[in-house]
């Protein structure tokens, strides 16, 4: 696999969203709302129709990237638990120290409770834990590689 097949499907309102292989990317930049739920589920839908199965779900939540709403929380763990049995396994990255990203990632945490998916979910302090971690389910991936990809996806928001 080589850095140039990962993609951007799509970036604004505090979302970038892309894919590379057969992981699904979530980056959130900033404030989302009940919209941002659709704009996820219709680019995993998207994604989804295109990929190799099984599929990786990978989310990163920046540093300045506040809570989102009750309704925002709800809205995605129904996407959790909707997202299939194509999924093999989930990781999310909290990025930042001290007690606003621990906070965080205990809402993480705690939405993948509510959304009891059927695959393993693991919630991570950087990108680099994470794809280690992520690796381990798929073939020929190694975590260097996955993760040069989310950071492509990410610039996304930065250069366009």
């Amino acid at each position: 696999m080589t850095l140039d097949t990962a993609r951007v499907l799509d970036v604004g309102d505090g979302l970038v969203l892309g894919g590379f292989g057969q992981f699904f990317v979530v980056v959130y930049t900033g404030a989302v709302c009940d919209a941002s739920v659709r704009r996820i589920e219709a680019a995993f839908d998207a994604f989804r129709a295109r990929a190799r199965r099984p599929f990786g779900l990978y989310t990163v939540v920046e540093e300045q990237a506040p809570l989102p709403p009750a309704s925002v929380r709800d809205g995605l763990a129904r996407f959790l638990a909707n997202a299939g049995t194509d999924v093999e396994a989930s990781a999310l990255v909290q990025e930042g120290s001290g007690f606003r990203a621990a906070a965080v990632r205990s809402v993480a945490v705690g939405l993948s409770l509510v959304a009891r998916q059927p695959y393993p979910h693991k919630v991570f302090s950087t990108v680099a834990e994470a794809s280690q971690w992520l690796v381990r389910s798929f073939a020929g991936v190694r975590p260097d590689e996955l993760s040069d990809a989310v950071a492509a996806i990410r610039r996304a928001d930065r250069d366009g």
